[in-house]
């Protein structure tokens, strides 16, 4: 499995089962030299894809599965309404608990799912007993993608073993991931803050104030910011079953360097509005697209050069092809 969280294209991106990134898919079905036939309700999406991120509490209680389950799709249809010619990716490590509740929902919806794991993947599994590697094994299986992150500051796989420092800075590392690389956290939390390392209000704060060291990427002035909207569904647990809101509802949390929140939600709307013409002319024009679609990429970089480009940049010019 590939350990380079800079890669950010080639992994969040590419299902394993296909070998294609969201571009590629597009490129292959609307595109390709025989592009392929479509049934008349079926749903075409467009190349570029709005991330969720999921992070929550592992000891949600059995009672408040159907209604969390029950918010959570309710937020996940009403994206896809609003922004139908967009791809959904969900990225989610698969702790017991919220995670896999996320992973559940988004599977039965169709969306792509992507795991990313905290380390190696016989390391991670050390946290689950027999039934609940079962249930870990069994979603891992229907991602359509998985990789694994470094192990932090050149440590050696032996010293995240025992719970203890070590490992639970993986779990925050894991966080800042998903974190800094989704378009909308999606947080299942009952709205406490703690000082828990990896926890999951840690990720919170990751997401509205940016990821700090030592578990920040290394950023390019191209790159987008780290911090984005939280969406909390308020969520009970067995150590904490009194939230600070009403449990199951949904609140929009968003950065405080905007002026009000109706400053932050136009904000953000204009951006999710922006990636849906995007996505919705590109399925639009698909046809004038495959007339230009080479032209296009060979303006940016000569085909013969191609070979040697890494894999991500591929992406991006075949990305940048479609929106020439």
């Amino acid at each position: 499995m590939e350990t380079t969280r800079e890669a950010v294209i080639d992994e969040v991106l590419r299902p394993a089962a296909t070998q294609e990134s969201a571009v590629e898919a597009f490129i292959d079905l609307e595109l390709g030299a025989k592009p392929h036939r479509r049934n008349h309700d079926q749903h075409i999406a467009g190349p570029l894809p709005l991330i969720i991120g999921i992070t929550g509490h592992r000891d949600v209680r059995p009672e408040d599965v159907t209604s969390l389950e029950a918010s959570l799709r309710s937020e996940f249809e009403r994206l896809r309404e609003l922004y139908p010619s967009t791809p959904f990716v969900v990225l989610n490590s698969l702790a017991e608990g919220s995670d896999r509740l996320a992973a559940r929902v988004a599977l039965e919806l169709g969306f792509r799912l992507v795991v990313v794991l905290p380390m190696a993947r016989d390391l991670y599994e050390a946290d689950f007993a027999a039934e609940s590697l079962g249930e870990f094994r069994a979603l891992l299986a229907q991602a359509e993608h998985s990789f694994e992150l470094p192990l932090m500051s050149n440590r050696m796989p032996e010293e995240v073993v025992p719970h203890g420092p070590a490992r639970e800075q993986q779990y925050a590392q894991v966080g800042a991931y998903l974190a800094s690389h989704s378009t909308i956290l999606f947080a299942l939390w009952d709205g406490v803050h703690l000082n828990k390392v990896g926890g999951t209000s840690q990720i919170v704060r990751f997401k509205l104030e940016g990821v700090p060291a030592p578990y920040a990427r290394t950023h390019s002035e191209l790159d987008a910011p780290d911090c984005g909207p939280v969406y909390q569904i308020v969520t009970p647990r067995h150590s904490n079953p009194n939230t600070t809101e009403q449990p199951f509802t949904v609140r929009k949390i968003y950065p405080s360097e905007y002026a009000s929140r109706e400053d932050a939600e136009q904000a953000f709307r204009d951006i999710y509005e922006r990636m849906e013409t995007l996505n919705s002319d590109a399925v639009r024009y698909s046809s004038e697209l495959r007339d230009h679609f080479t032209e296009s990429e060979a303006y940016l970089f000569p085909e013969d050069l191609t070979k040697e480009l890494p894999e991500p940049l591929r992406g991006i010019r075949a990305f940048y092809a479609i929106t020439d």
